[in-house]
């Protein structure tokens, strides 16, 4: 693997720098920037663009789901994967509805933080656990007799459940004995009857209109 070159902004300098240790960790990773906010992130893209930005939500002057919006709008090749004490449904599903890659709280582990940046470098989404479990908990607490009417099949709508937990399309696979490529069609079906072009489409309009 080529090593994957990061911006990282965050506006405490000493988490800042915590993070730098953390991620010196792997071989595969370059911080190439820091900043201290999204205006500065924004410099710093234009001058030489990364293609992971790991950034933090609060921020001064410009926060990191507006600096998601930008990026997503003028550089849609970089990924955007935010690291964050927010862990609201409401933040994820801006997050995600936004074009970002990646959601963790900010007490994940060094190997979970990797583990989600090559993630969203190989094309993938990470969700943490304790972001899929929010998730699901929100799903639960919907009312289940005002469900809108859909097209999709039960399995569709079991693998659509899956998804917006956080399962990737071989890990549902491996759950329903079915091959990945088989989740790849039902996917593909299941975004084309909810009209999403991507997962986090899918999984924003999964939580909006209570589809599971």
């Amino acid at each position: 693997m080529n090593k994957i070159k990061i911006i990282l902004v965050e506006d405490h300098p000493m988490v800042r720098i915590g993070l730098k240790s953390l991620l010196s960790g792997s071989d595969h990773i370059d911080i190439i920037g820091e900043a201290s906010n999204g205006v500065e992130a924004v410099d710093l893209i234009e001058k030489d663009p990364p293609e992971i930005v790991v950034s933090d939500i609060s921020m001064p002057q410009m926060n990191g789901l507006a600096l998601a919006k930008h990026i997503q709008e003028n550089h849609p090749d970089i990924k955007v994967l935010l690291l964050t004490i927010h862990m609201e449904p409401e933040y994820i599903i801006e997050g995600f509805d936004a074009g970002i890659m990646g959601y963790l709280p900010k007490d994940s582990s060094q190997e979970e933080l990797i583990e989600a940046i090559e993630t969203i470098y190989t094309g993938g989404k990470y969700m943490s656990q304790k972001v899929s479990e929010i998730i699901a908990q929100r799903l639960i607490r919907k009312d289940p007799f005002h469900k809108p009417n859909t097209k999709l099949t039960p399995r569709e709508k079991k693998i659509l459940e899956m998804l917006v937990e956080g399962d990737r399309n071989k890990e549902i696979a491996e759950k329903l004995s079915i091959s990945v490529r088989t989740v790849d069609t039902h996917r593909t079906n299941i975004m084309r009857k909810l009209d999403v072009n991507n997962t986090a489409e899918l999984v924003k309009k999964a939580i909006s209109d209570n589809l599971i």
